[in-house]
């Protein structure tokens, strides 16, 4: 098998990976859906090494791009998808989404697929409100991993992809060579929610995290991170939370909580320290891409830096962004 480099070409502004052919066929879908379309490119591939005789073992080097476009009349609020990865794929990224799981990469996926949602961009508006702004009704996912057990002349394709937001019905995908599309379409019984507010209502559940900017600056904002349990039976004791920075943000100062690791030398040698080169960053509290919050433990409660609040579970950060 010839190698393959990474190739995402465009033939109508909005789509990436597909064959001329292909991608008339997938425009001409996408033209007769009013709902939410969801289409899977698979685009390139190659051997890495270890190089096997054995194909079923060979590890294959793949690349791949995931749309979904709402085609529909009614704004995509948080949007969701499945794919349904089948050949033991390791996904090493998804630029343009994060999987649902919160699961780091490298991640193994290729057993029971896994579930995609925006990371910047996680609503999906109308061309209606947009005047068919492409950039503010569609995402797209650069999907690149590893795969196992592929025939070099086998397409390895999902067993089907859908979109997986409450009130949306998907029918069976159509497959095309190295495409494949589906039309969901909003539930009829299913009402829509007219809100004053731009938000989705908070689910419910025996714990809930929130995540509420309170003040925002040119350069910085404040943000309050709530925990919540409203289990009856279980209580949360020395909790811990983590979340992944998706812009270069770091933690300048922090209140009712602390984190596990303190240092600014991430920020110093990174791209915070290129932005803030005035800048004091020994006094910031963390700059991992990946914090770890840990409770304040009770005798710190009345710290002047990280304690006095009288929140149960609650904790009040500063932010600056590079």
């Amino acid at each position: 098998m010839m190698k393959e480099d990474w190739a995402s070409t465009s033939t109508t502004g909005f789509s990436g990976g597909a064959l001329p052919g292909i991608q008339n066929w997938k425009t001409l879908a996408q033209d007769n859906c009013n709902g939410i379309f969801v289409s899977y490119d698979f685009i390139s591939r190659h051997k890495i090494y270890p190089l096997l005789k054995n194909a079923e073992k060979q590890a294959l080097a793949f690349n791949s791009t995931a749309t979904i476009i709402n085609t529909g009349s009614y704004e995509l609020k948080a949007w969701k998808i499945y794919v349904g990865f089948q050949h033991k794929e390791i996904l090493v990224a998804a630029n343009g989404g994060v999987l649902v799981n919160g699961e780091d990469f490298p991640a193994e996926v290729g057993t029971n697929g896994t579930y995609f949602s925006g990371s910047q961009q996680t609503d999906l508006k109308t061309s209606i409100s947009t005047g068919g702004d492409f950039t503010q009704i569609q995402a797209i996912i650069q999907i690149s991993g590893t795969q196992f057990g592929v025939k070099p002349s086998v397409t390895p394709m999902p067993k089907t992809i859908r979109l997986v937001n409450d009130g949306f019905k998907c029918p069976s995908p159509t497959k095309k060579k190295t495409s494949m599309t589906v039309c969901c379409v909003r539930n009829p019984k299913s009402k829509v929610a007219t809100k004053a507010i731009k938000f989705l209502p908070r689910q419910k559940g025996d714990l809930s995290l929130s995540y509420d900017v309170i003040q925002a600056y040119g350069n910085n904002y404040l943000a309050q991170v709530t925990i919540e349990s409203t289990s009856p039976l279980a209580r949360l004791d020395h909790w811990n939370i983590s979340w992944e920075w998706m812009r270069g943000e770091f933690i300048q100062t922090m209140k009712g909580a602390y984190t596990h690791k303190m240092d600014y030398l991430p920020c110093i040698y990174g791209a915070p320290g290129q932005y803030y080169q005035d800048m004091d960053f020994s006094k910031v509290m963390n700059c991992e891409k990946n914090p770890t919050i840990a409770d304040l433990p009770r005798e710190r409660s009345n710290d002047s830096e990280v304690g006095r609040i009288y929140l149960i579970a609650v904790e009040t950060v500063v932010f600056c962004l590079p």
